[in-house]
């Protein structure tokens, strides 16, 4: 496993990098509403492509982390939170909470672009979609918000809190 960056923390790089990134998400997804709400749906599609890009490719190397830290040391990641006053099952709890949000929210924003980019014309213009679209986007924002949430929780509670 190779240490994270964040001196506060007892967590994996990628941890950390997962951390730092839902961080700077939510700005980036305010952002896009803002831009999506002036009209500029051009640059609101480039942006949502993006974050999408971006996090495809955070999970991946995320899920690669985890898997490869319990080949690396028997429990993976839970070793590190041993020193966590919430060690075991309520970091266990908080994290299928987490992932339950995490899984609708990813398979909702995928929906979304994808329909979105099948049906919106290039560029983009509102249209007959654009009330399903919303819908959707508002779903996945939400959703996205509270996995957010339910994130630093998590690494709160099992990386930085301690007896």
């Amino acid at each position: 496993m190779i240490p994270g960056f964040l001196p506060f923390s007892r967590a994996t790089i990628m941890f950390d990098v997962v951390a730092v990134a839902l961080v700077a998400f939510l700005p980036a997804l305010l952002a896009s509403v803002i831009l999506v709400k002036r009209g500029h749906y051009l640059l609101h599609k480039r942006l949502q492509v993006a974050l999408g890009i971006v996090l495809l490719i955070t999970v991946v190397l995320f899920e690669i982390d985890v898997q490869a830290s319990k080949l690396v040391v028997e429990g993976g990641w839970r070793t590190l939170t041993v020193e966590s006053p919430y060690h075991g099952v309520p970091i266990d709890r908080l994290l299928r909470v987490h992932l339950v949000f995490a899984t609708i929210t990813a398979l909702l924003w995928i929906i979304t672009i994808v329909q979105a980019l099948m049906t919106f014309p290039n560029p983009p213009i509102p249209s007959a979609y654009s009330r399903n679209h919303k819908f959707l986007a508002w779903s996945s924002t939400i959703g996205m918000v509270i996995t957010c949430v339910t994130g630093w929780t998590f690494y709160y509670m099992a990386f930085v809190a301690t007896k």
